[in-house]
């Protein structure tokens, strides 16, 4: 009796910690972060992880680990991670994530069915929950304080969507109960989220939906049909994904068009390293100046009014192969298959699994914690309970120290996040220079975010200091190396009076986004101060007449000077004229 007593105890542990720590994942926001949405959600997810498994091994006398081929496959898998991400130290994120995901696998794969079935239960509760805010969003009940319309607790409408698509198929679960309510409650809550995603306007979370619902349909329905009945549910199948695929292009067909550039400049990336890629940061140091030669050599082409700063290639599965090359990508794809290939039947997870598997491909679920908590879950409770080996007191209290020092280090890193985040709020009420000291010092014990460089580089910049401001920049370049990085040397360059480097770097922010007024402006003021008043006509001419893609301030003002400037050289040139008639 005691036994069972204090197994009943443990399973409601479990249960309210698991349920704080899913809570904390998919809603949690914390304005002491410069990034208040995703950051606090992926420190949530790290020390929630944590928590969680120092929990599972103190509490538990077995804690198993696996030798089937999935945990196999999936430890080769995270520790080739590992071993990159420390080739490129990024801080303790980096380096804490693979080992977060594998110990929630772990802790999953030895919990008892019961306590899986109240995770499911908790998962379409909260998706309700979020469902319900995103539709008071688009009702404007509730103000997100962003320029999309729907975008939940998170920071856009991919987040939000990859959240509830992901979490969807869980809903099935109430579809297979006898009891009416449960059936309604599961109708309700599905209905919910479907029209959640379809008012948060993401294609790739309204193609999930379909997919997965279709796929569900046909295996509890057509599973054990005749092969004709099953060929007629598959072409039926295809025929609708393809006219939906159509009738989705054609709804944002600027931004289907803009992905195929960003895709096609993707392959061009992996194309250069193919086998291990460029490493954790090899998207966001690389893509950008591959679209600037892109643009370079095609100064016509029908993406240039598209084009824009870009940090993700818009398909997981590129992503991975630009950081951690085909090698990499291949492990990822083995452990996928080998969920499926080792198990007798499709459960939910599996259906989770090819949810967020579909919206990779279009976009980027794996950059939300919330969706690599499903993913942890979905695989381990899609496998079986083979090869199990209950790990030793000694291994418990290694991995049990392990948690505790990666807690500890996460503790350091939230410290600087937070410092960081009050020098941004004060630098922001003009208090710059006097801040200079205190960024010296935080640069110092620097965690490796790369947008502190950045931050740090744009603060010298306008304390003019730009030979500080330049050295910054050149070791963020190793991480990050966009549009707007080039804008900030160049303006670095032009205060220093070095106007070849200036023009250069105006000109590869230029080709970077070629639909953006500010390097253009750039290039006109640094001609300007040269004095070559035929090059900046052209200039003048070139902003006046070139299309806008949005309405700003920044572009009116610099039209209207580029206006008065081109109207006061023309009045000069027609002065010159009559001048010259007499």
């Amino acid at each position: 009796m005691k036994h069972i007593l204090n197994r009943n105890i443990k399973d409601i542990l479990y249960t309210v910690i698991l349920s704080v720590f899913i809570v904390c994942v998919m809603f949690i926001t914390l304005d002491i972060f410069q990034d208040s949405v995703i950051l606090t959600k992926w420190y949530a997810f790290l020390i929630g992880s944590s928590v969680f498994g120092i929990l599972m091994l103190c509490s538990r006398t077995v804690f198993c680990i696996f030798s089937d081929k999935i945990t196999l496959c999936l430890l080769i898998f995270l520790s080739y991670l590992l071993i990159r991400n420390i080739n490129l130290y990024l801080g303790i994120n980096s380096l804490y994530s693979p080992l977060a995901f594998f110990v929630l696998f772990l802790c999953f794969r030895n919990l008892s069915t019961k306590l899986n079935n109240r995770i499911v239960i908790v998962i379409v509760v909260l998706c309700f929950f979020q469902s319900i805010y995103g539709i008071l969003q688009y009702c404007e009940v509730f103000n997100n304080y962003s320029r999309f319309k729907v975008v939940g607790s998170y920071d856009n409408p991919s987040g939000f969507a990859a959240c509830l698509s992901a979490s969807f198929p869980y809903c099935f679960s109430f579809f297979n109960t006898k009891k009416p309510i449960l059936l309604f409650t599961g109708v309700i809550i599905s209905i919910l989220i479907i029209i959640a995603i379809i008012l948060s306007g993401s294609r790739s979370g309204i193609l999930s939906i379909i997919i997965v619902s279709m796929l569900y349909c046909g295996y509890k329905r057509f599973f054990c049909c005749s092969k004709l009945i099953k060929q007629v549910w598959l072409c039926s199948g295809m025929f609708v994904l393809i006219a939906i695929g159509i009738i989705l292009f054609v709804i944002k067909k600027d931004s289907a068009v803009g992905r195929i550039l960003i895709w096609s400049n993707t392959l061009e990336l992996i194309n250069d390293r193919p086998l291990f890629g460029y490493g954790p940061c090899g998207f966001t140091a690389n893509y950008m100046s591959a679209q600037a030669v892109y643009f370079e050599n095609n100064s016509e082409s029908i993406y240039s009014q598209l084009a824009d700063n870009i940090i993700m290639p818009f398909n997981d599965y590129l992503f991975i192969a630009v950081k951690y090359g085909i090698i990499g990508l291949l492990m990822c794809l083995v452990v996928a298959y080998f969920v499926f290939k080792e198990s007798d039947k499709l459960e939910l997870g599996h259906f989770c699994i090819i949810s967020i598997g579909v919206f990779a491909c279009f976009s980027y679920p794996l950059r939300y914690p919330y969706v690599l908590f499903l993913l942890a879950y979905s695989i381990a409770i899609s496998s079986k309970k083979i090869g199990m080996h209950n790990l030793n007191i000694m291994v418990k209290k290694l991995l049990t120290g392990i948690l505790i020092i990666g807690m500890y280090m996460l503790c350091l890193d939230i410290r600087f996040e937070s410092k960081w985040n009050i020098l941004v709020e004060m630098s922001v009420l003009g208090k710059t220079r006097t801040l200079i000291p205190e960024y010296n010092k935080l640069y110092k014990t620097w965690n490796y975010n790369p947008s502190f460089l950045y931050n740090y580089a744009a603060v010298l910049n306008k304390a003019s200091d730009f030979h500080a401001s330049n050295a910054v920049i050149k070791e963020c370049i190793k991480y990050i190396n966009d549009y707007d990085i080039q804008i900030l040397l160049a303006n670095n360059y032009y205060n220093l009076n070095d106007l070849g480097l200036a023009e250069k770097y105006y000109m590869n922010a230029s080709n970077m986004c070629p639909n953006r007024f500010i390097p253009l402006y750039g290039l006109f003021l640094v001609n300007q101060k040269r004095g070559d008043q035929k090059k900046c006509y052209e200039l003048a001419s070139l902003i006046l007449n070139k299309p806008i893609k949005t309405m700003s301030s920044t572009i009116k003002n610099i039209k209207r000077e580029v206006y008065v400037f081109n109207k006061s050289k023309k009045a000069i040139n027609r002065l010159d004229e009559r001048n010259e008639e007499n």
